[in-house]
């Protein structure tokens, strides 16, 4: 029997905070990390009759926010579109981010974080490797419990019954969604990137290529979410606070902006073919791309998995707001990086960035 918790064990639930629903998250073999630390105030106590006083105190009155990270994969399947793409890509009414709960449970042992928020989420655009998202969050307060040496999740019952402490969230399997059946990973076969928002679409499959799309050799999508914690230090809690059950935790944030942007390198090339000239070389009719740069440009890049010749996976594609860099760097061959960020608001995100399932 095994003596320890191990994080490979480790299973990941959602609550939304608009309702009861709860869903199963499938956390990538790299696991989960979490933690949240504290604020100490250091004061001198050296003084002119004590010169030996050299070591400062110091008072913990406040906790930081909790923080978070953890990968999932795409799946063809939507199970991941409700609690995870739609917390990170949508607004709700008031203009700021979608909140929820979070637990990571291994046998007898609860983490939850509470309020929480994704900060940050990559799309992982990698040759050979399946789709995936990684994730990186905040929340304003992490608790942990035992349920008194009784297993939390055995299949589908779940069972807080046993926790001593009523502190920590609990949810009840009834309130738990059904997951389909079959999860397909979306293996990565198929990129676009490309200074266009023309899209062909035939039979279920986008046509339309990468510019010298042979010699693409990297692409990267993030969205960051960036946020600032209400301070909410006051004077009672400054009194009050002994221990960490008064001590003050972050209860609200406000969201600064937003930051969508990528990269596309690409090998320049030699050859002649006019896909190749008009967009990599300096002639009249393209412009060229070396060492240019592009206001207000339609963009597109998309990474999938194409099944039964459907294409799954993720696209971003704006006809115009786009920001575009571009730079040549020389090495073992020459290579051209075209940096992008979406810099309009005339179109939300949830618009642009789409996750295309089977539900789509």
């Amino acid at each position: 029997m095994d003596i320890y918790h191990h994080l490979e064990n480790t299973k990941v639930y959602m609550r939304p905070s608009t309702g009861t629903n709860v869903y199963v998250i499938d956390v990538l073999p790299s696991g989960a990390s979490f933690s949240q630390t504290f604020t100490e105030n250091t004061y001198a106590q050296k003084t002119l009759y004590n010169q030996a006083a050299l070591v400062k105190a110091g008072t913990i009155k406040k906790a930081n926010p909790a923080s978070f990270s953890f990968s999932v994969p795409l799946l063809k399947e939507n199970d991941f579109d409700t609690p995870i793409f739609n917390m990170l890509v949508d607004l709700n009414s008031e203009n700021t981010l979608k909140t929820f709960d979070i637990w990571f449970i291994e046998s007898t042992k609860a983490f939850c974080i509470e309020k929480c928020i994704f900060s940050a989420g990559k799309f992982n655009i990698e040759k050979g490797s399946i789709i995936s998202l990684s994730l990186e969050g905040s929340g304003t307060k992490l608790t942990s419990a035992d349920n008194a040496g009784t297993e939390i999740i055995n299949g589908a019952s779940v069972n807080f019954s046993n926790v001593s402490s009523s502190n920590i969230p609990t949810f009840a399997a009834g309130n738990v969604q059904a997951r389909n059946a079959n999860r397909t990973f979306l293996p990565l076969n198929k990129v676009l990137s490309y200074r266009s928002s023309t899209l062909g679409l035939s039979d279920d499959e986008y046509t339309a290529v990468a510019y010298s799309q042979e010699n693409l050799l990297n692409a990267s999508l993030e969205l960051q979410n960036n946020v600032d914690w209400v301070k909410h230090k006051t004077v009672h809690g400054g009194i009050s606070s002994s221990n960490r059950e008064n001590i003050e935790y972050p209860s609200t944030f406000s969201l600064k902006d937003r930051v969508l942007a990528g990269n596309s390198k690409w090998a320049l090339p030699t050859a002649t073919a006019s896909e190749v000239a008009t967009n990599f070389s300096n002639t009249s009719a393209g412009g060229g791309a070396n060492q240019h740069f592009y206001e207000n440009s339609a963009w597109t890049t998309g990474a999938f998995s194409s099944i039964s010749n459907v294409d799954y996976g993720i696209l971003f594609s704006a006809s115009s707001g786009v920001n575009v860099t571009t730079r040549v760097s020389p090495g073992p061959f020459y290579t051209l990086d075209m940096d992008w960020r979406l810099a309009s608001n005339a179109v939300s995100i949830s618009s642009l960035l789409t996750y295309i399932t089977t539900s789509a």
